[in-house]
């Protein structure tokens, strides 16, 4: 939903939708992967994609605001 609300931002910077879209798909990505396949070292990439989404919504949150 985020993403949906992001793409009508004037003047938001073009990595804030990045870091959020990178987050998702490694933290979630991951997740899914370690229990559907029971492989345990993606449970080592979980936290990257939860630092991408911090990032993402810190860039968010000191970005350019709506006007």
């Amino acid at each position: 939903m985020v993403l949906l609300v992001l793409g009508a931002w004037p003047g938001l910077r073009a990595i804030t939708p990045r870091l959020l879209l990178a987050g998702i798909l490694v933290f979630s990505g991951s997740l899914y992967t370690l229990v559907l396949t029971d492989v345990g070292w993606f449970g080592a990439i979980t936290p990257l994609g939860g630092l991408c989404l911090i990032a993402g919504w810190a860039s968010l949150l000191w970005g350019p605001k709506p006007c």
